[in-house]
């Protein structure tokens, strides 16, 4: 559902685009993360791991963990939408970091840089989950003159940083 609401609402302003002379700039973020994303509820995947991992707290992951997505830390999100508002672009950019990382990865990373003993434990997948979601960023990188700064380890140190202090 959420991918269909992106997509519609990018529809409507293709049609204004057509209709109306606007030039729009979309920005489709990858899955974006970093320190004060909320760790409870619906929050992304490195936040609730790196909170439960610090407590020692089971994971779950739904699917065998070989789904890949794009993670992408928040200030180089931020820097993107600093550069397409310097720009006089009106075109579609993937905001990320155009690599993928499995969910497995990802839990051995967090379990690493967390000490963590977690155990963790694999659900069946959910319906409709994609098992690969990975963007690629060449336009942003050539017409915004954006690039990530960011590697994922690094981004996941500072994420674990702002969750040790919010326990």
């Amino acid at each position: 559902p959420y991918g269909i609401d992106k997509f519609t609402a990018e529809k409507y302003i293709d049609f204004y685009k057509k209709n109306y002379g606007l030039l729009p700039i979309i920005l489709r973020y990858s899955n974006v993360f970093g320190p004060r994303q909320n760790p409870k509820g619906a929050a992304g995947v490195i936040a609730i791991f790196g909170s439960k991992m610090l407590k020692n707290e089971p994971i779950e992951v739904f699917g065998d963990g070989t789904q890949t997505r794009d993670y992408i830390y928040v200030s180089d999100v931020v820097a993107a939408n600093l550069a397409a508002l310097k720009s006089n672009a009106s075109n579609i950019y993937n905001i990320s970091t155009s690599k993928e990382t499995s969910i497995k990865e990802l839990v051995e990373n967090i379990k690493k840089l967390t000490g963590s003993g977690s155990q963790v434990e694999y659900k069946g997948g959910r319906a409709g989950e994609l098992q690969v979601s990975c963007l690629d960023n060449t336009r942003a990188k050539i017409e915004l003159g954006w690039t990530p700064q960011t590697d994922l380890i690094k981004g996941i140190e500072k994420t674990i940083e702002y969750l040790k202090n919010i326990k």
